[in-house]
């Protein structure tokens, strides 16, 4: 019943009939109907709505043959006898909302043909038949809690819940029994769908058996249906269609025999040959499930293609799963998408790059025969294999025919079972190969890592830098046959592995690696070739060093005093001079070179004392002469300091000195005083380690802070070839300062050229230890110097005195206000514009000219700050803001805070920093972030430049900020660069 627009309640027998009676009384009635407690309300097909409308089942049922459905947006029908008058046509006026509460067996149908939106929500509905909805006209919202569903109950087994349009499906706490597809969401509409699945339970759907069932069925049977059924199928269809699926708490049950598809318990994408579609993006938590990635030709006339999709198994702690392609073949500038791997290096040609998107798990890897000429760039991420099948006993995941590198990528085979009937390993090279920083984990039983072969022909190399091996029986693996000329083994850790290398090649190298003996055994390295150099290693654990002939080089090795050398027959009489290496400080021990080994070493009484093995380290070293002449009266002292560094001291007649101190990691200052004890002179040349780190404190006594610049040390800074503006090194300026007190921020490195020209660095900050570090891109002079700036109008009791004003106004990231009497204001409770805070921006940087002059449309030449955002449009700081008349800057306009993010955001970037950290938007006042500033925010919170309100919490995202707070903001950000 319901009651109409007469204020009367109309009754009826049937639910059809009471959709029909409430159609024609139109949109002026109460839009409820209410039925009877528990009735059984009759069948059902396509009964008409047009309008908005909520209906009460308390627990009736629509029941009997028909398909149980409302209509909506697909006929048109007439308001005075309720009966059709026009097929595939809307009526619609309005958007419209159809809520279903507790009623049993109800579905939905339409086919849309109008732009308005249709809300439908089903509560408690139980045993409901489908809700379906095609055409992509108009926007739908379909949201379903506490129903079910049960494929046997009305013998509607195809799918219980479909749309091709923008909108949004939510499911929660719903059951799926026997559905081929529970969920089939297509998109065909160029907009976006977003689908919410949460505390579901889907069980025997998108099973096997289903499939057989409906593909048999003696009436439309449906032949296709295994190529897509699942119990959560989505997919993207057409140009600018996109689909977001959130899984919560999802249970996908399999009982009484029944078996998923392979399309697993989520399919997205299309496998169906010649079909077109995009992936969409799936998010997931507290849910196991098969996830089923497809392209078109995933569903071969053949079978299955793997080359096409992949499955990805979710654990129910997974969060997010890729679903793009994870692969790409970039040639000539195109970059070609794979769903596979493999698939990417067999199809990539001679000069091509394949670059690794995703981790990936292979069930089994089919060797790739022939590799010539590639790049593969792992980006990071990890290929695991649990099986290598190659119709060979080779079992290599790449067999190469030379010239290739590989580089950033991780080989975990350590699943492969002892079962395997050869042994395997990640790569067979040939000359001309290179790996870099690649790691690879296997079962020491049965891997190798890296197997090389050459032709014995001259020049061969194989090249193998900052790798890590785990778990091989080999690590490197020289061949007995064919040996290349030159294979370079550098800066690698192996460990665990039963052999480094046999090192076969007439010139290898084995140089910088860090080996570490494999768990309850001796690990082994073989040293074959006639020309081998083996330094700068360290061997740690119980480690066998195997000489077959005598090395070129052995030296500044680090030898545990459970290692040990060992000579084969083919060695002879031929002498390895063991001198300058580490064997624990003293002489090598008769453990590290036994009897049967002494014969056939020399130099076994030159070694280093320490393992820094620095040329003061060694037991025969003479000490330098400081820089100068050595003369009759000068005393020399050398002290070696339990810091690993080494400190010596030339001392003349007349009191002056040379200091030179050598530190652990090779860095060496060279400090002069006169014979007062005054410095006079100090250079530093930083060590190629200190360097490669990245990080460097100057091996000085803390210089002394002085406001004039004049006055103030210089100090010469040498750093190796490695420092570019693209590789710079940070550099610690150790200051001079009295015991209790704080930090100085008013102190600021400046650069002095050849010419004594002397310039402020900005972006120089000062430590929480107050010592001043700025970025060294080359060699530099610096001096530090208290350049702070006095500003009459800063009181004790602002806030922001103090650090916050030195900072600032020693940087020239504000210079303050010009003031009658020549004197300047800092004004820090005065408002900013976003052009005051692009011109901070545009300080920080030395003020740059514009190149190319072109800038926002409302900027004239003349503006006071056109120069600052001319710079910040080339920089990429500054976009604009879009308008009828073009991009416009608005820069007298308060600068709010969200917009501050974003600039200084964008600022980082052009910088070449890291700005991939992201923290949770909590302050109370959260939602007042704007969605553009959104990824800014939540940047600037995790890194800390923003830390809200001290009392509220509250970020204040729009409102406009003071001199004050930028000037902390931006000496958060400065002081952060260097954390």
């Amino acid at each position: 019943m319901f009651k109409n627009k007469d204020g009367n309640f109309a009754y009826s027998k049937t639910l059809s009939e009471a959709l029909i009676e409430y159609y024609k009384d139109g949109t002026e009635g109460e839009a409820v109907l209410y039925c009877k407690p528990g009735a059984d309300l009759g069948s059902m097909t396509h009964a008409h709505v047009a309008d908005s409308i909520t209906i009460w089942g308390n627990g009736a049922t629509v029941t009997g043959g028909g398909e149980h459905d409302i209509e909506v947006d697909t006929d048109r029908y007439s308001r005075e006898t309720g009966k059709k008058i026009a097929d595939n046509s809307s009526e619609l006026a309005s958007d419209i909302t159809i809520e279903v509460n507790d009623l049993n067996g109800i579905a939905l149908w339409g086919q849309r043909h109008s732009a308005y939106k249709i809300t439908a929500k089903f509560n408690n509905c139980k045993d409901m038949q489908r809700v379906y909805i095609s055409g992509t006209s108009g926007e739908n919202v379909i949201e379903l809690n506490n129903c079910s569903y049960d494929g046997e109950k009305w013998g509607y087994q195809d799918t219980a819940i479909y749309t091709n349009a923008v909108g949004s499906v939510t499911v929660r706490n719903t059951e799926f029994k026997n559905m081929a597809l529970a969920l089939n969401l297509n998109n065909k509409s160029a907009g976006h769908q977003a689908i919410t699945v949460e505390d579901c339970v889907f069980t025997n759907c998108g099973t096997e058996e289903l499939v057989k069932k409906l593909a048999e069925a003696p009436v439309n049977p449906n032949k296709e249906v295994g190529t897509y059924a699942a119990p959560i199928r989505v997919l993207d269809t057409v140009d600018g269609s996109t689909s977001d699926l959130t899984v919560k708490n999802a249970t996908f049950d399999y009982t009484d025999g029944n078996s998923p598809t392979v399309n697993g318990d989520i399919l997205l994408g299309e496998g169906r040959k010649g079909k077109n579609a995009s992936m969409p993006k799936l998010t997931i938590s507290g849910t196991e499930a098969s996830v089923s990635l497809q392209s078109p030709g995933f569903h071969g006339v053949s079978g299955i293609d793997w080359s096409k999709g992949q499955t990805v198994p979710v654990a129910k702690e997974d969060t997010e799963v890729s679903t793009g392609h994870v692969a790409t073949v970039e040639s000539n500038g195109a970059e070609t998408p794979y769903f596979t791997f493999a698939e990417a290096i067999k199809n990539a040609k001679a000069g091509d790059t394949v670059k690794l998107l995703n981790d990936v798990t292979v069930g089994s890897w089919n060797q790739i025969w022939n590799v010539s000429g590639i790049t593969v760039n792992g980006g990071g991420h990890t290929l695991k294999v649990d099986a290598i099948e190659s119709l060979d006993n080779h079992n290599a995941l790449v067999q190469s025919d030379g010239g290739n590198t590989f580089s950033d990528l991780v080989i975990d085979l350590s699943a492969i079972p002892n079962a395997s009937p050869f042994p395997y390993r990640a790569f067979s090279a040939a000359p001309g190969d290179s790996f870099s920083k690649v790691t690879i984990k296997g079962n020491k039983n049965l891997s190798f890592g890296i197997t090389v072969d050459g032709t014995d022909a001259a020049d061969e190399a194989v090249s193998i830098d900052g790798c890590v091996f785990d778990g091989m029986g080999s690590a490197v693996y020289d061949s007995e046959e064919g040996k290349v000329d030159s294979l370079s083994i550098k800066n690698c850790a192996i460990k665990n592995c039963d052999y480094s290398v046999i090192m076969k090649s007439p010139n290898g190298v084995f140089s910088g690696n860090t080996v570490v003996g494999a768990k309850g055994a001796e690990g082994k390295l073989n040293v074959c070739g006639t020309s081998v150099a083996v330094s700068g290693n360290t061997f740690d654990g119980v480690y066998r060093l195997k000489f077959y002939a005598a090395p070129a080089a052995f030296e500044k090795n680090k030898i545990s005093a459970d290692s040990y050398l060992a000579k084969s027959d083919d060695l002879g009489d031929a002498k390895v001079d063991v001198s300058k290496n580490f064997w624990g400080g003293e002489a090598p021990s008769a453990t590290q070179i036994p009897d049967g080994m002494k014969a056939n070493v020399e130099g076994a009484d030159v070694y280093y004392v320490r393992d820094t093995m620095l040329d003061s380290d060694l037991n025969t070293y003479v000490p330098p002469t400081g820089g100068g002449t050595v003369t009759p009266g000068d005393k020399t002292e050398v002290e070696h300091n339990a810091d690993g560094s080494t400190t010596t001291t030339v001392t003349k007649p007349d009191g002056s000195q040379t200091v030179t101190h050598e530190t652990a990691s090779g860095t060496e200052s060279v400090v002069s005083k006169d014979e007062s004890g005054n410095v006079v002179s100090a250079e530093v040349s930083v060590s190629d380690k200190d360097a490669e780190s990245g990080a460097v404190e100057l091996p000085i006594a803390g210089v002394e802070s002085v406001a004039d610049a004049a006055d103030a040390l210089e100090v010469e800074v040498k750093v190796p070839a490695s420092v570019t503006p693209d590789k710079p090194v940070k550099v610690t300026v150790p200051v001079a300062k009295a015991e209790g007190d704080g930090p100085n921020y008013g102190l600021v490195v400046f650069a002095v050229d050849a010419d004594g020209n002397e310039t402020v660095l900005p972006k120089s900050a000062v430590d929480a230890s107050g010592n001043v570090v700025f970025e060294a891109e080359g060699d530099v002079t610096v001096k530090v110097v208290d350049n702070a700036k006095a500003m009459p109008d800063v009181k004790d009791s602002d806030w922001f005195a103090g650090d916050v004003v030195d900072f600032a106004t020693a940087r020239g990231i504000i210079n303050g206000v010009p003031q009658a009497d020549g004197t300047f204001e800092f004004q820090g409770d005065a408002g900013t514009s976003r052009a005051m805070f692009v011109m901070m921006l545009h300080n920080l940087e030395l003020n740059p000219a514009p190149v190319s002059g072109e800038s926002l449309d409302d900027v004239a030449s003349s503006d006071w700050f056109a120069d600052a955002a001319a710079w910040a449009v080339e920089a990429g700081v500054l976009e604009g803001i879009e308008t009828d008349s073009g991009h416009v800057f608005r820069g007298e306009s308060p600068v709010t805070r969200e917009q501050v993010a974003v600039f200084l955001m964008r600022y980082a970037d052009y910088l070449g920093m890291d700005v991939s950290a992201r923290a949770e938007i909590s302050s109370p006042d959260a939602a007042e972030v704007s969605d553009w500033a959104r990824e800014a925010m939540s940047w600037a919170v995790a890194e800390e430049i923003f830390k809200g309100d001290g009392v509220t919490g509250e970020l204040n995202p729009t409102d406009g900020a003071t001199r004050a707070e930028l000037a902390t903001v931006l000496m958060r950000f400065i002081v952060g660069m260097y954390a």
